[in-house]
């Protein structure tokens, strides 16, 4: 799956998947959402347009046809802001937390219960919910988010999550940094280890340093950064998380 700098691009790249999946309603849904952030993007206005134009009158080219397309894009729009705003979705029961989306399109984690598929994978309250299988989670409402989870035939469920450790001392070395393709991975971390008590695990991605982004900075620069007496440390990690063929909670 790709990834993209800006947050119209993620958006037209969900409409154009509903696109080609023939779901009108939640391509111009998205479309629309990518003209709210740029309202100059040149793939939004065209995908907008062509759904706003051409479908409207080619498909839908009688009044009442006409009522009843834009009723059904108001119509899952409004499903859609209900279901992001509320608190007990399926998610709670099969997979043991409760989510929302922030104002910044970001999947947060809000509560972890104990005894469950998401507190044994190793998810915490405040982690960010990058991907699932690959598939972004940013910009998703949350209906989709569920599907993704919830499949009856996935008891194994691949994700990336981002979490933010706040860390009070030194505790990686020199010999535990790598770069990679992904950006400075963490490797040689023992359970024994101070990093592995302060929450670091191996093949965890480093983003930031008390919010400064670390992709492209030598190693040496990021020891003097990690020399500091307390700072926050943004890392990427994939875990796994292994459903139940029952509902948990």
């Amino acid at each position: 799956k790709i990834s993209y700098d800006l947050p119209e691009q993620n958006l037209v790249a969900i409409a154009d998947k509903h696109m080609n999946s023939k779901d009108y309603p939640k391509a111009f849904y998205y479309y629309e959402k990518a003209l709210k952030v740029n309202p100059k993007y040149k793939d939004a206005l065209e995908g907008y347009n062509y759904l706003n134009g051409y479908m409207y009158r080619k498909a839908y080219d009688k009044k009442s046809k006409a009522v009843e397309w834009r009723a059904t894009v108001e119509n899952f729009i409004e499903t859609g802001d209900t279901l992001i705003q509320g608190k007990d979705f399926t998610v709670k029961k099969d997979i043991g937390m409760d989510i929302e989306q922030s104002s910044d399109g970001n999947i947060r984690v809000l509560k972890v219960y104990k005894s469950t598929p998401a507190y044994e994978a190793g998810l915490k309250k405040d982690d960010i919910l990058v991907a699932i299988w690959g598939s972004l989670c940013r910009y998703m409402d949350v209906s989709e988010i569920e599907k993704n989870f919830l499949k009856p035939e996935e008891l194994e469920i691949k994700i990336t999550v981002d979490k933010t450790l706040h860390l009070k001392k030194k505790s990686l070395t020199l010999d535990q940094l790598e770069y990679v393709f992904d950006g400075l991975s963490l490797k040689n971390i023992e359970k024994t280890d101070a990093a592995y008590k302060q929450g670091f695990r191996n093949g965890d991605i480093i983003l930031s340093i008390d919010k400064d982004s670390i992709r492209y900075v030598s190693l040496s620069d990021v020891i003097k950064k990690l020399d500091k007496a307390s700072y926050n440390i943004i890392i990427r990690r994939g875990m796994t998380i292994w459903r139940k063929k029952e509902s948990i909670i």
